[in-house]
This record gives structure tokens, C-alpha cells and sequence, in this order.
């Protein structure tokens, strides 16, 4: 392979190294970059390396970076991730503030920052003794202006349209109208198809069908999108579909119990008869077993 610029040859070299070999290259290589040179060659040469697996990672904020200093966030921003798919939300979000010493206008730290407070506020584990909507919890006031200054850093930031849809005391249609602003900013962005097609999962469930199973090809870890998608079977009369799935739900994430509870009573409203609920799910998990 012949390669012709400078560029060219630092990405190709740089695949071949991990994160901290990368950043210590590039700290003990300075002159590869000459003074008044455009920053914005580190910034393609960094995104052609393969360690940038971060979901939607963002380089707002991040144009005069070093790499070095862009391979220390991507690190604490992957270790950030990993404590919130774990619910692990205080965690991430101390994660979360270490990447911002790193980089204080970083789009992808503020924005994921705002969803680890926010998950704080939603998953019941404020100590702060808030309203349950969130209009005097100091955690959501927190993860809102995490998401205003991504805005204002990148009006198509489709994570922080995502958050900023969270806000309180706004109503339906302006959260709606959020929504699909992220929506339009990424097409792909998982967590936003999740929150919408939660939305609609009564009121318009075919629509709400197809958007969680888009969220869920575009990331299999997300965790209310199945809970979600299982009513929405259910309301569209498609009752194996939403018993395949919420057994799906259950093996990630064996503690979550009470949704199963609210599905029977979703059931009962659907006239299907608890029995052949539970007859059809054991038929369903016999046959997983059969085909492993």
C-alpha cells in the first residue's frame, strides 16, 4: 500500500498501537505537529484509529487538543461508559468530571455526563428528597446545563437535544419536538430512538415498533428499549414477539422484576389470559433452550 502524505502514514502506524502507547508517541513526537500548523490533521489522524469505538464520540471542543491529551479522555470517556451500562451512575458521573478536567467543553463529556446525572434523578437515587418530576432535584438542574452548554457549543447536538427533551415542566409536544430534533441530528442516535419510541409505545405502537427495534440494532445494551418494545407488541396483538423479548430483558438483566408484573397487567387489559401468557412464555424459553 503506498501511501503519499503525512496523514496517510500517521493513521496507518497509529492503528497498530493502543491507548497508551498512542499517547505516548504522540507526547514524546510534538514535532510532527510545527507551530501554526492546522490541528485539524491530528484530528483525522486520531479518528482513523480503532480504539475510537465510543458511540457518536464528538470532537467539539476538542480541535486544540494535543492527542495525547485526546487519548487520556477517550479513555476515562470509555470507563465512564462502561460504569453507566453497568448502572453505575455515581461513578460515571465522577468519571465524567475527570474527563472534563481533561477537556472542558467536550460535547461527548457533557452530554454523557447529563444523562449520568439525570439517570441519578430516574432510577430513585437522589438523597436530595426531590419532586418525582425532577423540577427541584439538584441532580437534573445539573444534567440540563450540562446539555445547554453542549448546545451552545453544537446546536446539532442530537445527545443533548435527547437530554434537553428530560427537562421539567416542559410540555408533550415541545418534548416531542425535541426528540425528533436529536432525531434529525442522528438518525443513529440509540438513546434517542429509545426515549421516543417509549413515548409511543401506547398511543402509537407500530411506530413505537419500528423505532426501538432500529435503537436496539444500533446498541443491544440499552435498557428500557426492550421493556418498552414488549408493550408495544403487546398493543399491536403481537403477544410471542413481547414474551420473546421481555425474556431477552431478563437474561441481561435478571433483577428487573417489576416490569414483568406490569406486562401481566398489560395482559389483562389486552383480554389475554394470564395462563396462556404464562403457557407461551415457557413454550418460548423451552425453545431457546432447544436451538442453543
Amino acid at each position: 500500500m503506498l501511501l503519499t502524505s503525512l496523514p496517510e502514514c500517521l493513521a496507518h502506524s497509529f492503528r497498530y498501537l493502543d491507548l497508551p502507547s498512542l499517547g505516548l508517541v504522540c507526547s514524546t513526537h510534538r514535532q510532527l505537529i510545527q507551530p501554526g500548523e492546522d490541528p485539524t490533521l491530528w484530528r483525522e489522524v486520531m479518528k482513523e484509529h480503532p480504539a475510537f469505538s465510543f458511540p457518536d464520540f464528538s470532537f467539539v471542543g476538542l480541535l486544540l487538543l494535543h492527542p495525547k491529551q485526546i487519548a487520556k479522555l477517550l479513555g476515562i470517556l470509555c470507563m465512564a461508559l462502561a460504569a453507566y451500562e453497568r448502572r453505575e451512575f455515581l461513578r460515571a458521573v465522577r468519571l465524567y468530571d475527570r474527563a472534563l478536567k481533561v477537556a472542558p467543553d467536550s460535547e461527548t463529556a457533557l452530554t454523557r455526563k447529563g444523562d449520568a446525572l439525570y439517570a441519578l434523578h430516574a432510577d430513585g437515587l437522589c438523597v436530595c428528597g426531590c419532586s418525582p418530576n425532577g423540577t427541584t432535584c439538584v441532580h437534573v438542574h445539573r444534567a440540563m446545563a450540562c446539555y445547554k452548554r453542549a448546545v451552545e457549543l453544537n446546536p446539532l447536538s442530537s445527545h443533548a437535544w435527547h437530554g434537553l427533551s428530560f427537562e421539567p415542566d416542559i410540555d408533550t409536544a415541545e418534548c416531542e419536538r425535541r426528540l425528533k430534533r436529536a432525531i434529525e441530528c442522528n438518525p443513529h442516535n440509540s438513546y434517542a430512538l429509545e426515549t421516543y419510541g417509549d413515548m409511543l409505545a401506547t398511543s402509537r405502537a407500530e411506530d413505537a415498533v419500528s423505532m426501538l427495534e432500529t435503537a436496539l440494532s444500533h446498541n443491544p445494551k440499552l435498557f428500557k428499549a426492550r421493556k418498552a418494545l414488549a408493550s408495544a407488541y403487546l398493543y399491536t396483538n403481537q403477544v410471542e414477539q413481547s414474551i420473546r423479548i421481555l425474556n431477552e430483558q431478563h437474561v441481561l438483566w435478571p433483577d428487573d422484576t417489576d416490569e414483568m408484573r406490569s406486562l401481566e397487567f398489560r395482559a389483562v387489559m389486552q383480554q389475554i389470559s394470564l395462563s396462556r401468557f404464562a403457557e407461551l412464555r415457557r413454550e418460548i424459553r423451552e425453545r431457546a433452550r432447544s436451538e442453543i
